[in-house]
């Protein structure tokens, strides 16, 4: 059924559609476990999810971990990945050098404000 509304709609009604699947497959109130069906039927419709920020990669990382707990179950899910991999591909050089938020300052004990 949700095929065929699909097809009813227009460009910019599908546009609408997979900016909001974007906005799930990266919010981290959505459990990949929750939405790796929908995404793996409709996914299809989000012309890009390549990933803005490290926390964008780590939401990919939870979906990829959950295809590999469950390698048969949404071979669609795997197919869209797989799309999408050449667009990752070319950002991670850039993204490995991206400069990444210092821990020494972590385990530094911090001054008392008495």
């Amino acid at each position: 059924m949700m095929d065929s509304l699909l097809k009813l709609l227009d460009a910019q009604q599908r546009d609408v559609i997979s900016i909001r699947l974007r906005s799930m497959l990266f919010a981290e109130s959505v459990e990949p476990d929750d939405f790796a069906i929908p995404l793996s039927k409709y996914g299809h419709l989000i012309p890009d999810v390549q990933p803005s920020n490290p926390q964008e990669v780590q939401r990919i990382v939870l979906f990829l971990a959950y295809l590999s707990r469950n390698p048969d179950s949404l071979p669609a899910l795997a197919k869209l990945f797989d799309a999408k991999a050449e667009q990752w591909e070319k950002l991670l050089p850039n993204f490995l050098k991206s400069p990444r938020p210092s821990t020494k300052n972590l385990l530094k004990p911090r001054a008392s404000s008495a």
